[in-house]
């Protein structure tokens, strides 16, 4: 019975995280067919959009949300874990991902950083 319900849960608790940053309700699908080396924008619900630096930031920056601890996620912002980039900034896919998409920022850091799926679109072509 408990192998059965900790899934269960765990997936509850992960769809809330994902609902809660606004994943999965943006007007603009994400595009599942992204390739490395790609140009695309960070775009979500907010103006200013959470990333993380590593794998390790991005997962301690989604459990922070899920738990609604603002401090910890503000204690990631200023340890340079987390970044906030702005909304429709540009960047190119490095890696893809189930939950997240590894770019880098077309900006004057330009840092690589973790995105959650949701957020990276596909830049118009010119």
């Amino acid at each position: 019975m408990k192998a059965v319900i900790y899934p269960v849960i765990a997936l509850a608790i992960l769809i809330g995280v994902l609902r809660y940053l606004g994943i999965g309700n943006d007007s603009q699908p994400a595009n599942p067919s992204l390739k490395t080396g790609q140009k695309v924008y960070i775009a979500g619900r907010s103006e200013a959009l959470p990333v993380g630096v590593d794998d390790e930031a991005f997962g301690e920056m989604m459990a922070a949300h899920n738990a609604g601890n603002n401090e910890a996620l503000g204690q990631l912002v200023l340890s340079g874990r987390v970044l906030v980039c702005q909304k429709n900034q540009p960047a190119t896919v490095l890696k893809t991902g189930l939950l997240s998409h590894r770019v880098r920022l077309l900006d004057r850091r330009g840092s690589a950083v973790d995105v959650p799926v949701e957020f990276v679109h596909a830049a118009p072509e010119p």
